[in-house]
Order: structure tokens, then C-alpha cells, then sequence
């Protein structure tokens, strides 16, 4: 994935001679941003209660020891360094569970976009996820071969982001590059691999060993995207990678089971356990809803 530098996308640049938080300002905000987790902590427990009522009943004290646990999955960013003008919504920061939750987390966390911009990226990448449907058939190829093809997509993609208003160019081409490649992977290792999990399964069932299984449905070739992958196992006799990926995501699934229910939970399975790491458009759907929830910003009438 690209770098910050390579691709400056903040729609809002943040401007480092502006004027940054100060120690005073800083223990306010720490101060305000506790209540908000203590109050998430209400609500978890059942006690929604309104902002008056939690300062009149809570001491800022009390408050503080709900600052900085994991237990919310998010934090606010009280980095002195940054600007006193960025907004409460603009320090929100989810959290990466397990460290590789996202794709560049890192990056997403510095790109301080306001909730106008985050709402028309979701409509954004909505769009480009269907218009750009078409990539699918070329992104497994060099980009010698589809080249033409790749401007085309991307010149496609800067138009429906001139729809929105709050999208700049540059946010928009870098969505339209983590949807090329979270396709493009997402064809690479994922597609079609529950239904060929689920053809081994059966295959299993009738007693027949997990590597004769996978030989039939190789032969068979019902999933081309997933021939190579089968063939590179075969050809390793020490190798039990895709048996290993196999049991894990059909583990419990007995052969009483029907098979229309067996097919859909191991494809639950191969979503949950082979999952590709989050995208922005998922990491600012998760923010907004967040910031919802704890009336840091008001419901959206239209949820994005």
C-alpha cells in the first residue's frame, strides 16, 4: 500500500505552524474525553444517561480511570503536537484490534478527516465497489496488460468522487487504489475457497482422506482461481497449510449436517477466518458509528 508521503491525502492538510494544544488545554480535553468513555461504559451497562447529569454525578477524577483502557476498542488523540483546531470527531481514533485489523492503520488515523468527508467516502466506495466491478477481470494480470484499462478504472473513479463534495482527488484515488487491491487479493486468496472447502468436505465424509479429496477436486478444476493453490499443495508432500485452513473452517460441521447448511456456515467460516485486512471505508464507517453511539456527533438521517 502506499505511504503517507507518497500520497498527501488529507483533505484537511494539517497545517504544523498553527497553533498546538497546550499542557492546559490538553488536561481539558482529557478531562471531557474521559466522560465520553465513562459514559460509553454506561452505556455498555445498560445506564444511558445525558452529558449533564454524567458531569453533575461523576468527578473529573472518577472520569480520568476510563481514559486510556482498550476495553471501548477506541481512544481520542490528545498528541500535543497537533493542532488546537482539530475537532473531537477529528481525535477519534478506533482501535487496531490484534495489530493488523487494518489495512494501514497508521495512515488512517493521520489523515484527520471531518465526518463530512467520512460520510461521502462511504458513499463514495459504495459506488466505486459496484461501478468498478468490471477491474475483477483484469487486476490478476501484469499491469503491463491492462494498463489502458487501470487509467480508464481511475479516471472512472476521480469522476464519481466529484460528486460528493467533501472528497478530495486525492483521498479519492487513494480509495480507488485500496479497492483495487483488497480485489485483487481478495481473488488471489479468497474467492471460491468455501466451495472448494465445502467439495472436500463431502469428499471426507464418504472416508476419504483429506489429500485424495483435494487430488479429485483439482482434477475436477470446478474453481480456477483456486487451481494453483491446490496444485502448489499437492506437490508438497510435507505441506498441510490448506488442510490446517481446511479444519479450522470446518471444524464442529458434522456430516449429519445438511449440505445446504454446511455450505453456508463454512463460507461464514472462510469470511471470519481468511478475512482480508480492513479497508479506510471500513475503518470510517466504524468511527462514525462510534462517535453515533456516544453523541459525539448527531445521527445521520441517511446512515452511511
Amino acid at each position: 500500500m502506499m505511504s503517507m508521503d507518497e500520497m498527501e491525502i488529507q483533505e484537511n492538510e494539517i497545517d504544523h505552524t498553527e497553533a498546538e494544544l497546550e499542557e492546559e488545554e490538553a488536561d481539558r480535553l482529557s478531562h471531557k474525553y474521559a466522560r465520553y468513555r465513562l459514559k460509553a461504559c454506561l452505556l455498555l451497562k445498560g445506564m444511558p444517561i445525558d452529558d449533564a447529569a454524567l458531569e453533575c454525578k461523576y468527578t473529573p477524577e472518577l472520569a480520568l480511570d476510563y481514559l486510556s483502557d482498550g476495553a471501548f476498542g477506541w481512544c481520542f488523540d490528545l498528541n500535543l503536537c497537533l493542532p488546537v483546531s482539530l475537532s473531537d470527531y477529528q481525535r477519534l481514533v478506533p482501535c487496531n484490534e490484534g495489530g493488523d485489523e487494518y489495512e494501514s492503520w497508521s495512515e488512517y488515523r493521520e489523515f484527520y478527516s471531518t465526518t463530512g468527508t467520512d460520510r461521502d467516502y462511504l458513499l463514495y466506495w459504495d459506488t466505486i465497489v459496484k461501478d468498478l466491478k468490471w477491474i475483477e477481470e483484469h487486476v490478476l494480470k501484469s499491469f503491463s496488460e491492462w494498463h489502458e484499462l487501470h487509467e480508464k478504472a481511475s479516471c472512472q473513479a476521480v469522476r464519481i468522487a466529484a460528486r460528493f463534495t467533501n472528497i478530495h482527488p486525492r483521498l479519492a484515488y487513494y480509495g480507488f487504489l485500496e479497492y483495487k487491491q483488497s480485489t485483487r487479493f481478495y481473488l488471489k486468496f479468497v474467492k471460491d475457497l468455501d466451495y472448494v472447502f465445502f467439495e472436500i468436505w463431502k469428499l471426507v465424509n464418504r472416508q476419504i482422506c483429506f489429500r485424495d479429496a483435494m487430488q479429485h477436486v483439482y482434477e475436477e478444476n470446478p474453481f480456477p482461481l483456486r487451481k494453483r493453490e491446490l496444485e502448489r499443495e499437492l506437490s508438497r508432500s510435507g505441506s498441510f497449510r490448506l488442510e490446517e485452513q481446511f479444519r479450522r473452517c470446518t471444524e464442529g460441521i458434522s456430516k449429519e449436517v445438511p449440505e445446504w447448511i454446511a455450505r453456508k456456515l463454512i463460507s461464514q467460516e472462510v469470511r471470519f477466518k481468511c478475512a482480508l485486512p480492513k479497508t479506510y471505508a471500513q475503518y470510517a464507517r466504524k468511527k462514525l458509528k462510534i462517535a453515533e453511539v456516544i453523541g459525539l456527533i448527531p445521527k445521520a438521517e441517511i446512515q452511511a
